[in-house]
């Protein structure tokens, strides 16, 4: 069978089954036949092979693993909950669900496409181990180690009666909004990478499945879809902005390498970072070359808010601060006393005032830590910024 039998194999089983859950309006069999095409298609092209070969085998074996895992954990999840809410609207209009389910079919066929490609070869590659063998095989493993750790972490935690309405933010979810979609696209990454070795020439167009898998999950109908469904839960939850600006979308391995990195000048406890010199030189060159008076007072400037943990300095240093000067020692304070806190986010925010905000934005972005803008050093430093900055004059921002 060619590959075009196995489309409309595909096609069949799709539309078969959302013809009986319109019926029904239910949508049971949604995960169950998706899921299932995948290994139903997997297995059928390596039986109708004209040749067996070891590489055909693995991967065939890996997308019926792939696929067994994740559609036993939908069906048990959503006969468990009762429900799908991807599809409370949408299972109640027939032609809007029909478009899911052909949506399904374009999926489980496009992604599979390495696959079927592979067993339908002659040959299947060569019958030595390759290296596209060992790193495919290990990004799929990694990738469906993670997406299945995910899966179950969020299962658990919302089986769990006192999280009722909460959202997850611990194991994998505290390094990554999506890690379950972040595995899902290393499996099929894995599984392309896999395949290669016994594709060739056209054949090898069949990347467009990770690359479809990623662009899916990302723009069309997983990401977008979950995040207005947070959005309309929790968007206007302080916890929940702080969880989405803290953590990756996508990729854990980035959440977990800033937390890492953070700056140790976070801890209110911890000595000024050793980097401060240097900052505060880059913030001073941003303002031009001060004077030696001008120098002494931000360093006073700095060492008097330090003493008293970050509060007001005194009002007699600041009095005597060129206006000119406020500006660049107020984005000073907030980098060098402030490792957790985004200056950006609070110009965004027009904590400065419109004009000054977006003069501190163009000149100061690249300087700035990332991290969260909403912790205790922001608020005990906002009477600081507001000090500093309440007799720039305004509109016209100070210029270099």
């Amino acid at each position: 069978m060619g590959l075009l039998s196995w489309l409309l194999v595909d096609v069949a089983i799709q539309w078969g089954g959302w013809a009986v859950s319109a019926l029904l309006k239910t949508e049971k069999f949604f995960d169950m036949l998706g899921t299932g095409s995948f290994a139903a298609l997997a297995v059928g092209s390596l039986l109708a092979s004209k040749s067996m070969h070891a590489r055909k085998i693995a991967a065939t074996a890996f997308a019926a693993a792939w696929a067994v895992r994740l559609g036993g954990f939908l069906v048990m999840r959503v006969f468990k909950t009762g429900h799908d809410s991807r599809f409370d609207e949408i299972k109640q209009q027939p032609f809007r669900f029909w478009i899911f389910w052909t949506m399904q079919a374009v999926w489980v066929f496009t992604t599979l496409l390495p696959v079927l490609l592979l067993n339908s070869s002659s040959l299947g590659g060569p019958a030595a181990l390759l290296w596209s063998d060992v790193v495919g095989g290990v990004v799929y493993a990694t990738g469906l180690a993670v997406e299945a750790t995910a899966d179950g972490q969020k299962f658990a935690f919302k089986m769990d009666p006192a999280n009722k309405g909460k959202f997850i933010d611990s194991g994998l979810w505290s390094y990554a909004r999506y890690p379950n979609y972040f595995g899902e696209m290393m499996v099929w990454w894995g599984m392309f990478i896999f395949c290669s070795g016994g594709l060739q020439g056209a054949q090898l167009a069949s990347v467009v499945s990770p690359v479809c898998v990623m662009l899916l999950l990302r723009y069309v109908s997983g990401i977008p879809t979950q995040e207005k469904q947070a959005a309309a839960r929790w968007g206007t939850t302080q916890e929940y902005q702080d969880y989405a600006a803290r953590t990756n979308l996508l990729l854990p391995l980035i959440t977990l390498l800033l937390s890492m990195e953070r700056d140790p000048s976070m801890d209110d406890a911890a000595p000024p970072h050793e980097d401060q010199p240097k900052a505060q030189e880059a913030v001073a060159g941003k303002a031009g070359t001060p004077s030696t008076t001008e120098s002494q007072l931000i360093s006073n400037l700095i060492a008097c808010s330090q003493d008293r943990g970050l509060m007001n300095p005194s009002k007699d240093i600041v009095a005597i601060l060129p206006d000119a000067m406020k500006p660049f020692i107020a984005t000073g304070l907030v980098m060098l006393l402030n490792g957790d806190l985004l200056a950006a986010d609070l110009c965004k925010r027009n904590l400065f005032g419109e004009d000054l905000s977006r003069y501190l934005l163009q000149h100061y972005g690249d300087l700035c830590v990332v991290g969260c803008s909403d912790s205790p050093k922001v608020q005990k430093n906002q009477s600081v910024m507001t000090l500093l900055l309440s007799s720039v004059p305004r509109p016209a921002p100070p210029t270099q």
